[in-house]
């Protein structure tokens, strides 16, 4: 987790519930410009930041789950996502400067094309895993 981005940013450990990854299915309400935001650090952040209908949290959206974006919700343009729902899940990898920490990813839904990630990007899919539990699939299936 990374707490100096603050606590109206989605974070990973969101998704665990009673020890257990889960994923979230939210409908995109807003999209807002990188560089127009700052975190609690004061800092501009670089990225696009999606909010999302009937909650506060918001994804600040890095290069890899935009990609994932444009697949899931079929639109280049963060205009085309609003009013669209998104499934989110939690992923385990070597990222953050840390190893094996969960990170959101967006999930492209069945019979739609994925984009060419590799797939230490992707991670290891959590859901339905116990916390501390290895996954027992990954997320490029």
């Amino acid at each position: 987790m990374k707490p100096e981005l603050g606590p109206e940013y989605l974070h990973a450990e969101e998704l665990l519930k009673d020890e257990v990854w889960t994923e979230a299915t939210v409908i995109v309400e807003a999209v807002l410009a990188p560089n127009t935001v700052k975190s609690a650090d004061g800092t501009f952040i670089e990225n696009p930041i999606v909010c999302f209908q009937k909650t506060s949290k918001r994804l600040i959206v890095g290069k890899t789950n935009r990609r994932l974006m444009i697949c899931a919700l079929g639109g280049t343009k963060s205009d085309d996502w609003i009013g669209k729902p998104v499934t989110l899940y939690a992923a385990a990898g070597d990222w953050f400067g840390q190893k094996d920490v969960a990170a959101i990813r967006v999930r492209v839904g069945k019979g739609k094309a994925m984009p060419f990630i590799k797939p230490k990007s992707l991670g290891r899919d959590l859901t339905g895993t116990r916390q501390g539990q290895q996954p027992a699939k990954d997320a490029t299936k």
